[in-house]
């Protein structure tokens, strides 16, 4: 069960990844060319930069059972 387990995790990633590239080309044909595109997925990472120090620590904190 663990083998299979761990050769379904290993071997699922590449199987996914060929999503990558026909995602990505229809993203940038939506978006209407490359730089608009990476501007766009730039802005969601400033995004994410400016509300992660907004979020609640939970150092130290008992995980919910």
């Amino acid at each position: 069960m663990r083998s299979t387990a761990i050769g379904f995790v290993f071997n699922t990633s590449p199987l996914v990844a060929w999503l990558g590239p026909l995602t990505a080309g229809g993203l940038i044909q939506s978006f209407g060319g490359i730089p608009k595109a990476a501007v766009a997925f730039g802005f969601a990472y400033l995004v994410g930069l400016v509300v992660t120090p907004l979020m609640p620590e939970t150092r130290g904190q008992q995980l919910p059972e």
